[in-house]
């Protein structure tokens, strides 16, 4: 199956990144902090992006398919929030008043409906003090102009990205992060290190999908080194691939460019694998 058009993305796009921070927060909140953050890095799951197993046994999704903020307890309770048409605040409010009565009591004790979503935000900046604003923004009042029929082809996207990059990254052996989203920028992303300290300073190479980012209005899958070698001459990569240089230099290869795969998994593993053995080969 080919992948979906995604056309007139970005207001769904900014939506749907605006409905996921809340379950970063919740693991923020839930789980113990290490020097990598990981605990706020999500799941992606087929129908969208989840966080782990929480303490009650449960999960928070932001399910796509249904463009809905979904808290499943251990004994299948479900509570759903609709998040089309409505916004960040309110759709937030709404999740935490079910958080309230488990997993959250102790840290939502006592607050009203109307200042749930205030104390959610006290209670994360207080955490991690170290963060700027915009990492802990629950409270959103605009409307999320999210269109249900382009969050399920989001889904089907994401899902198709994570499949082709996981089955390459199967295949390299190698001291890997898991393959996660990333609240924050809202990307895929897994990290190969060169020595088994997963020290970032140390050489690395990045592998990720991006629904957007400064300079990139378009969906696009990644690539990156570090460091580069001095004075590099950059070898050619397999199409569609291709160098950037500004506002970050590696590996991109843009979204529309593969719409037309009749197997694109099959693309994305081929052109992970290629233009990783090319990164390696050139940091060696």
């Amino acid at each position: 199956m080919s992948l979906p058009a995604l056309a007139e993305w970005t207001p769904t796009a900014q939506g749907l990144h605006c409905a996921v921070q809340v379950l970063a927060g919740v693991q923020m909140l839930l789980y113990a902090h290490d020097p990598h953050y990981s605990e706020v890095a999500l799941q992606p799951v087929p129908e969208g992006i989840a966080t782990g197993k929480l303490p009650d046994g449960g999960r928070i999704t932001l399910d796509m398919r249904q463009a809905a903020l979904i808290y499943c307890q251990s004994d299948n309770t479900e509570t759903q929030v609709p998040l089309a048409g409505t916004s960040q605040a309110y759709a937030n409010r709404a999740l935490l008043q079910a958080l309230r009565e488990t997993i959250l009591a102790g840290t939502l004790k006592g607050a009203d409906t109307e200042t749930l979503v205030e104390r959610f935000t006290d209670a994360v900046r207080a955490k991690y003090p170290e963060l700027t604003s915009h990492h802990t923004e629950y409270a959103n009042p605009d409307p999320l102009a999210i269109d249900p029929a382009l969050a399920r082809e989001y889904a089907v996207a994401l899902d198709t990205f994570f499949t082709g990059i996981a089955r390459a990254r199967a295949r390299i052996q190698g001291h890997w992060s898991r393959l996660v989203v990333f609240p924050e920028h809202f990307d895929l992303s897994t990290i190969w290190y060169a020595s088994p300290d997963f020290d970032e300073h140390q050489p690395h190479i990045a592998l990720g999908f991006a629904p957007f980012s400064p300079g990139f209005d378009r969906p696009y899958w990644y690539a990156y080194l570090y460091p580069y070698p001095q004075d590099a001459v950059f070898p050619a990569l397999p199409k569609p691939a291709r160098w950037v240089h500004e506002p970050w230099r590696g590996v991109v290869i843009d979204y529309d460019a593969l719409v037309h795969e009749d197997d694109p998994v099959l693309a994305i593993e081929q052109l992970t694998s290629a233009v990783f053995d090319i990164l390696r080969n050139f940091q060696s």
